[in-house]
């Protein structure tokens, strides 16, 4: 299994290559981009500027940085009138290098394989792929690897990846939401609106905010009384939930607020993924600081070249010591991926 690390700078690129980093996966938000079509139409489901290269500039010297397979976010839903500008884009993200475009909106996908580009298309996570029938289907059209979404278990994703004919990949750390990825519509850009946005932007608040959460749940709760969180993401608002039974509506809002932002890991089910045929492990986070991608890659790392050394409740123990060694607190306080 390979480590897929998030990157947002070529600078960064060289340093998670250099920490073990099999691929990487980055987005470009363009200066024109955001002109036409504003921070609520992102052309890769990142609208913080900070998840973003700048350029396809930039772009092209990431890809010349690393000897590593760069993978290339085109995984939005288009409206009509952004066609032009985001097949010329695809375009202009092939000549500088990029290995594949990771596409979820299928008459996007449509128009690549018109284009006949030297690219590989890899399926994300909003192509929601639950099952096996949809892998054939996104192999009829052309895809090379699916994302399969967070919210497949291990005996599942086990068995779609056992009876795959492409690649599949998975998430292993940071950000398990509660939404489907396929079928939210939230929007997460917004923060980065008006006066306020001005200053949030620059600042690296859901890893500040995600730690604080992780360690302390009274200053979380405080954080979601206050409602200083609202502009940060909708999925941060603690909503209050009626038109089901009293259970469900509590179940559904508990996995709101700011209370749920904290990091996630899935370090323990590697060992029942050792056999898998699973390509791909998905560090989610590109406008995570560098120091918080090289611990992951690190983290898995070490992981991945001890599974065979452990028994499966040997190496939960190492997982959770590795854990703790990296990044310095238990990893109870954060919440399992599987």
């Amino acid at each position: 299994m390979k480590i897929l690390a998030p990157t947002n700078s070529p600078e960064e690129a060289v340093i998670l290559e250099k920490k073990g980093a099999n691929e990487l996966y980055c987005g470009v938000l363009s200066a024109e981009w955001k002109s036409r079509f504003s921070n609520i139409g992102s052309s890769n489901r990142r609208e913080f500027q900070r998840s973003n290269l700048k350029s396809f500039s930039e772009l092209k010297r990431l890809v010349g940085n690393v000897s590593i397979p760069v993978y290339f976010t085109m995984n939005a839903f288009y409206t009509q009138d952004m066609y032009p500008d985001i097949i010329k884009e695809a375009e202009t993200a092939v000549k500088a290098g990029v290995k594949a475009i990771i596409v979820t909106d299928i008459n996007f996908l449509h128009e690549l394989k018109k284009l006949q580009l030297d690219v590989e298309i890899h399926i994300g996570t909003g192509g929601t792929t639950f099952n096996n029938k949809t892998v054939s289907f996104y192999k009829s059209l052309g895809a090379h690897r699916v994302v399969i979404p967070r919210h497949v278990n291990i005996p599942e994703i086990i068995d779609i990846s056992s009876r795959s004919d492409i690649e599949t990949e998975i998430f292993i750390m940071n950000t398990r939401c509660m939404n489907v990825d396929g079928f939210c519509t939230y929007q997460h850009g917004l923060a980065e609106l008006g006066i306020a946005g001005e200053i949030m932007k620059k600042m690296k608040i859901d890893e500040l905010v995600g730690g604080l959460a992780s360690r302390s749940k009274i200053a979380a709760r405080l954080l979601n009384k206050s409602g200083g969180m609202k502009s940060v993401s909708a999925c941060c608002i603690p909503y209050k939930v009626s038109g089901g039974k009293d259970s469900e509506n509590r179940f559904i809002q508990s996995n709101f607020g700011i209370e749920k932002f904290t990091n996630h890991c899935g370090g323990c089910a590697l060992y029942e993924l050792m056999d898998s045929k699973v390509a791909s492990l998905k560090i989610v986070g590109r406008q995570k600081s560098t120091s918080k991608k090289v611990r992951d890659v690190i983290f898995l790392k070490s992981l991945l070249s001890n599974m065979r050394n452990y028994s499966k409740s040997g190496f939960i123990e190492y997982a959770r010591k590795r854990f703790i060694e990296i990044y310095g607190f238990n990893c109870k306080a954060e919440r399992c991926y599987y």
